[in-house]
């Protein structure tokens, strides 16, 4: 004979039924939100960790000096200095980039040069139209890149002066440069540098005819760089 006993709200609370009802809505939601908190919050430890330490993607940027800003220096026949360091800027960034790294153009006073973060930022310009020969470059000198901007600088002086034949022009080298507006602006962890590629006068032809030459200096110099392992830098 069936067993004519039924089971009462209380004894299935109690154990006493043989299914067990499934948590209410509310209680089966909360695991997911702390999932996703524990998500989000280590996301957040990655980036504050990312900027704290410095990590740079492998990205380089060329500005190109006074790109969409003015002319720069100019010669009385109208040779700019923006002539010479657009097409130089555009032809080290393809060569970096055909040696794998991310590289970019960019204008003198682009809004991205503020946090500005990768591996190298460098800025090329041309010196006056004026009867002096040589090249210069200066080093980022603030911030805890400053160590890394001091051993680029060393690598373009050499590299460059090779491949150029100019000489270091030392003397001429300005507050501009020292305190050049994008070493204010990169992110803290950017090494930085700028190059006077030579002056428009006694140097023009090596600017205008014999670009592959300070191509050959830029690259050499970046990619030497990019490979050191803290070394400590020379002064020219």
């Amino acid at each position: 004979m069936p067993d004519l006993r039924r089971t009462t709200p209380a004894s299935r609370a109690t154990g006493g039924g043989h299914d067990t009802p499934p948590p209410p809505p509310r209680q089966r939601v909360w695991p997911l939100l702390v999932a996703a908190l524990s998500v989000a919050l280590l996301a957040l430890c990655v980036r504050l960790l990312w900027l704290r330490t410095g990590a740079a993607p492998r990205r380089i940027g060329v500005i190109a000096g006074h790109w969409q800003s003015d002319p720069g220096a100019t010669c009385p026949d109208g040779l700019r200095e923006i002539d010479i360091t657009l097409p130089i800027a555009r032809a080290v960034v393809e060569r970096l980039k055909a040696s794998g790294y991310e590289a970019e153009v960019l204008p003198e006073y682009s809004s991205r040069l503020h946090g500005y973060r990768g591996l190298a930022l460098l800025s090329l310009h041309a010196d006056s139209c004026v009867a002096l020969t040589g090249f210069k470059v200066a080093g980022r000198g603030i911030g805890p890149s400053s160590a890394a901007s001091a051993r680029l600088a060393d690598c373009l002086t050499r590299r460059y002066g090779a491949a150029t034949g100019l000489p270091f022009h030392a003397s001429t080298i300005t507050p501009a440069m020292t305190s050049y507006h994008a070493f204010r602006k990169a992110a803290p962890g950017t090494p930085a540098a700028i190059v006077e590629l030579g002056f428009l006068g006694a140097d023009r032809r090596l600017l205008t005819a014999e670009q592959e030459r300070v191509v050959q200096g830029i690259v050499e110099g970046l990619l030497e760089f990019l490979a050191s392992t803290g070394r400590p830098a020379r002064t020219p």
